[in-house]
């Protein structure tokens, strides 16, 4: 059953609810005329409801389609040149190195920082590229980061604000049981908001904070 198929049963199960409550109170009332009054307003808000829920879903698909060909790069250190421009460049530069040494070379990415320049904050990067192939290219070559001993950077799909919220509660879920936990593994969270989030058990570093993570994720943000 789909996301939107839940959310209609929802939402006709309140409103035969709600139907059936003025059902009782018009026939104490005796009032047939009321009871048909109600009733018709009662179908016009859910006929409305559905319509909003509907349109929320397609301006969801809308969404996701929009950033099929985007990934976001989290922790590259921000550039505090002095002009715009230079910032790019640097940034441009770190891009292209992390794309050369998982083999990527062919690829011209667009990008641009997320979010209000903050001090002491490294804002993702945005990268749209041409083709769903540049992108399935790029995550499959990911784990060629570690061999360059790359240290907090992380690459994402680009989630909408509904799957990082998703996202969020499960790491602070995460976050919870790791609080509550005092054995040898923590609790980390692992696959996509797009298909399913999941807990795994890991050991238990001494030397390492017990935070939750997700594969390929450092930071989770509601900036666009």
């Amino acid at each position: 059953m789909t996301d939107f198929e839940t959310k209609i049963r929802e939402i006709i199960k309140e409103e035969i609810k709600l139907t059936k409550d003025l059902m009782k109170e018009s026939v104490q009332n005796s009032s047939k005329s009321t009871y048909a009054e109600m009733t018709k307003m009662h179908i016009e808000s859910l006929k409305s409801i559905v319509k909003e829920q509907r349109e929320e879903d397609r301006k969801e698909e809308r969404n996701l389609e929009s950033r099929k060909t985007n990934i976001i790069i989290h922790g590259i250190i921000e550039p505090n040149t002095d002009t715009i421009e230079k910032d790019q460049e640097e940034d441009k530069s770190e891009i292209e190195e992390i794309l050369s040494d998982i083999n990527i070379r062919d690829i011209k990415p667009i990008f641009h920082r997320i979010g209000k320049k903050q001090r002491n904050k490294r804002r993702p990067i945005k990268v749209t590229l041409q083709s769903i192939d540049e992108k399935e290219r790029i995550m499959k070559n990911l784990y060629k980061l570690k061999q360059y001993g790359y240290q907090g950077i992380s690459v994402t799909d680009d989630f909408t604000i509904e799957e990082r919220k998703k996202l969020k509660e499960m790491c602070e879920k995460a976050k919870k049981m790791n609080s509550e936990n005092d054995g040898d593994f923590i609790w980390r969270v692992r696959g996509s908001p797009r298909t399913s989030l999941r807990f795994i058990k890991t050991p238990r570093k001494v030397t390492k904070t017990d935070t939750p993570s997700l594969s390929s994720i450092s930071d989770v943000t509601d900036e666009d």
